[in-house]
C-alpha cells in the first residue's frame, strides 16, 4: 500500500527545490538560508505531525512582506520580489499539512522558477520547468483524493491508474504547445524588461583601458558571445568591440571621432556572421574586424571608426548579423583630423617623451617610424604576462624599462603612446582575440578571458593598419595560443547544447518566424496531389474519428481490462440467453433470473470492485477470465433462464 500523504509531501519537497535552485546564486543570505532550514525542520517534525501555530506563521509572513515591500526600488524591483517569494515558500512549509497549504507551496514554487527566468533562461530552465509541470499536474489529481481522506492508502494498481490521467494530459498537450510556440505572433522587443542587476555579467572588455590598475588579471571563463560563421585561420580572429582614441594620463577612453573621417575596409573576402551576445553592461557590439553592415538588430549606429553602438542599453541576450571584410587595413583620407590622434598627456615622464622623439627622428614617414617602434619593442625583450604587473605611479615606464612584464593593455598603451610621440596617429581597439570552434554547432565560442586590446596606426597613403604589439613579445606564442582551436570535447559538446537552446528557443524572434513561414510556403507550392485525390483528402477528418472509435488506432485508444471482460461477458449472455444490453441497465439487472453460478459469480466480483471504486485484483481477473472461457465452451445454456415476475 502507498501512503498518499507521504507521496504529496515528497512532491512538495521536490517542487520547492526545483524553484529554489535556479535562484540560489541571486538570493540574499536570509531567504537563501531560511528555505533549507524550513525544509530540514519540516522533515524532522513530519513524523510527529507537529506544526508551528498558524497565527505565528501569519505574523511572520506579514513581517517579511512589509520588509521587502519597503526595499523595492525603481532601479531594482525584481530582487526584493524574488527574495520575498523564497522566504514565503519557507514559511509556508512550516504550516499544517493541508491540501490548501500544499497547493500554495506548489504555486509559490512555480512562481520562484518563473522569477528565475528574469536572471537566466538557459537550457536547465526548461529541465526544471518540465519536472515542475509533471509533478504539479500529478499533485493536482492526488490532492483531490488527499482532501477527502488525508490518511488514505492506495494500492499500487490504483495509484498507477491515478497517474495515467495527468500524464496522459501532458503527453497530449506537448504537440499543441510546440505548435503554439512556432505560430504565435512575436514582437521584436520583450513585453517587459525589468532590470535584474545582479544577473548582468561583467563584460570581457572595458570601455576604458588603464594599465597599472591591478597587479594581476583574474581569469574569467564566462561566455562572452558565440559567432556562427565559417572556420577561419587563427590570425584573422580579431573581434572588434570599441575604439579608444583619447588618453588622459594612463587612462584610454573613447570620444566621438571627427565627422570628417570617411574610411572603408581594404580589399578582402566577405565573411557573414550571426552573433549571439551574452547579457553584459555595454552598448557596444562585437564583430570580426573590419565590420560592415548590421542586420536583424534595429537601432545600431556604425561609427566612422568601425564601432557598432546600440542606441539604448539592454541587459538582455542579443542576436544580430554582420558582414565583415577580412582585412587589417582601412582605406580613406584622414583630412584635418590627424592632430586628433596625436594628442598626448600633458604630464609625461621625460624618458617616454625622449624615446618618442628619437623614434620620430629614426624615420622619414609613418611606415618607417612604425617599423622603428617594432624594432624597439622586440629589442627590449618584453614578456607577456597576467601576473606580477606593474602597478606603481609610472606603470608604462616600469613596464618598458625594468619589469618587462605586462598584458595586452601594457603592450597596446605603450605602443600607441610612443607612436603618437613619434608623429604617427594611433588609437586603441578593444575586443576579443581567438575562440574555440565547435564542430558540432558550427560556431566560435569566445569567453571573457579572451578580451584583448591592440593598436591601429594611421599610415599616410595607406590608411588605418592593425598593429598587435603583443606579437612582439618574446613569448608571443603564448598569446592567444588556443585561438581558433576546435574539435570535439565534453565542454564544447555541453556548450553546443546551450547554443542550440539559445538558437532555437531564446532567440526565436519575429524575423525567424517569418523566414520559417516563407520556407514552408515555398515547399508547399511544389506539392501537388494527383487528380481525384482531393476527395480522399477531404474525407480524412471523417475517417480519423471512425478509426479512433472502433480501435483502428489501438495506440491512441485502448480500453481497460475490466471493460474488455464486461464486453466479452455481455457477448456470451447474448449468445447463450438471448439477452441484449441496454444503456440504463447494469449487469445485475441484465442477469436477474438467471440461475447460473458462473453468471452470479461474475456479477458479484465485477460489482464488488466497481462500487468500491477500485481495480480488480489479479486473482479476480483470472477467475473472471475462467468464467468467460467456460461460457464460450458451452453450446447451449447449462441452465435455462427462469425469470421472475416483478
Amino acid at each position: 500500500m502507498i501512503r498518499l500523504d507521504l507521496v504529496i509531501f515528497t512532491m512538495a519537497l521536490g517542487v520547492s527545490l526545483l524553484g529554489y535552485l535556479p535562484l540560489l546564486p541571486f538570493l540574499e543570505p536570509f531567504p537563501k538560508i531560511l528555505l533549507p532550514l524550513a525544509l530540514l525542520l519540516t522533515l524532522a517534525l513530519h513524523r510527529r505531525r507537529f506544526r508551528i501555530d498558524r497565527r505565528l506563521l501569519t505574523a511572520g509572513s506579514l513581517g517579511i512582506f512589509l520588509f521587502y515591500l519597503f526595499r523595492a526600488t525603481q532601479s531594482d524591483p525584481v530582487g526584493p520580489v524574488v527574495n520575498l517569494l523564497v522566504a514565503l515558500l519557507g514559511v509556508r512549509f512550516l504550516g499544517e499539512q493541508s491540501s490548501r497549504n500544499y497547493l500554495q507551496i506548489f504555486l509559490l514554487s512555480l512562481f520562484c522558477l518563473a522569477a528565475s527566468s528574469l536572471y537566466s533562461l538557459d537550457a536547465l530552465f526548461m529541465l526544471y520547468l518540465g519536472l515542475q509541470v509533471v509533478i504539479f499536474q500529478i499533485a493536482l489529481v492526488l490532492l483531490t483524493c488527499y482532501d477527502r481522506d488525508p490518511v488514505a492508502e492506495l494500492t499500487r494498481e490504483r495509484f498507477c491508474s491515478l497517474l495515467t490521467i495527468p500524464l496522459g494530459m501532458l503527453l497530449l498537450s506537448v504537440p499543441l504547445l510546440l505548435c503554439f510556440f512556432m505560430i504565435l505572433p512575436r514582437t521584436p522587443f520583450p513585453l517587459w524588461d525589468f532590470p535584474a542587476n545582479s544577473a548582468a555579467k561583467k563584460s570581457g572588455f572595458s570601455e576604458t583601458v588603464q594599465p597599472g590598475s591591478a597587479a594581476s588579471v583574474g581569469e574569467n571563463r564566462g561566455v562572452a558571445f558565440r559567432a556562427e560563421c565559417v572556420r577561419l585561420p587563427p590570425a584573422e580572429l580579431y573581434w572588434r568591440g570599441i575604439t579608444l582614441n583619447r588618453v588622459d594620463g594612463t587612462v584610454w577612453s573613447r570620444r566621438e571621432p571627427p565627422a570628417t573621417e570617411r574610411f572603408v575596409p581594404g580589399r578582402g573576402r566577405l565573411v557573414s556572421q550571426r552573433l549571439f551576445l551574452e547579457p553584459g553592461s555595454t552598448r557596444y557590439l562585437v564583430a570580426l574586424d573590419l565590420p560592415g553592415k548590421v542586420f536583424a538588430l534595429p537601432g545600431v549606429i556604425r561609427g566612422g571608426d568601425f564601432t557598432l553602438t546600440r542606441r539604448s542599453f539592454t541587459a538582455k541576450r542579443s542576436t544580430y548579423m554582420v558582414d565583415s571584410v577580412m582585412t587589417d587595413t582601412a582605406q580613406g583620407r584622414l583630412r584635418a583630423a590627424r592632430g586628433f590622434y596625436l594628442e598626448t598627456p600633458e604630464r609625461l615622464h621625460p624618458w617616454l617623451r625622449e624615446r618618442g622623439l628619437r623614434l620620430r627622428d629614426s624615420g622619414g614617414n609613418d611606415r618607417e617610424r612604425l617599423a622603428a617602434v617594432e624594432t624597439f619593442f622586440r629589442g627590449e625583450q618584453l614578456r607577456y604576462a597576467t601576473t606580477g604587473l606593474p602597478h606603481f605611479e609610472e606603470p608604462l615606464l616600469t613596464f618598458l624599462t625594468s619589469s618587462k612584464r605586462g598584458n595586452c593593455e601594457f603592450f597596446a598603451s605603450s605602443c600607441a603612446l610612443l607612436l603618437r610621440l613619434a608623429g604617427v596617429p594611433a588609437r586603441l581597439v578593444g575586443g576579443y582575440l581567438g575562440g574555440e570552434y565547435s564542430e558540432l554547432g558550427g560556431y566560435y565560442l569566445v569567453t571573457q578571458d579572451r578580451a584583448h586590446v591592440w593598436v591601429e596606426a594611421y599610415l599616410e597613403g595607406t590608411g588605418w593598419v592593425r598593429v598587435d604589439p603583443t606579437r612582439w613579445a618574446v613569448n608571443a606564442g603564448e598569446v592567444g595560443s588556443s585561438a581558433g582551436q576546435g574539435g570535439w570535447s565534453l565542454s564544447l559538446a555541453m556548450d553546443a547544447l546551450t547554443y542550440f537552446w539559445n538558437r532555437q528557443v531564446i532567440t526565436y524572434d519575429l524575423e525567424r518566424q517569418i523566414a520559417l513561414y516563407n520556407e514552408v510556403g515555398q515547399r508547399l507550392q511544389g506539392v501537388t496531389l494527383p487528380e481525384g485525390k482531393w476527395v480522399l483528402l477531404l474525407l480524412i477528418p471523417a475517417i480519423v474519428p471512425f478509426l479512433l472509435r472502433w480501435g483502428g488506432l489501438p495506440l491512441l485508444r485502448r480500453s481497460s481490462r475490466e471493460a474488455r471482460l464486461v464486453t466479452d461477458f455481455i457477448a456470451q449472455l447474448r449468445r447463450l440467453y438471448g439477452i441484449e444490453a441496454t444503456p440504463d441497465a447494469g449487469l445485475r439487472e441484465m442477469t436477474a433470473g438467471i440461475e447460473s453460478p458462473d453468471v452470479g459469480r461474475f456479477v458479484e466480483l465485477h460489482n464488488g470492485a466497481l462500487y468500491r471504486d477500485r481495480r480488480l485484483l489479479p486473482e479476480e481477473l483470472r477467475e473472471l477470465r475462467g468464467i468467460i472461457s467456460r461460457m464460450k465452451r458451452c453450446l447451449s445454456p447449462p441452465d435455462p433462464p427462469r425469470r421472475t415476475e416483478v
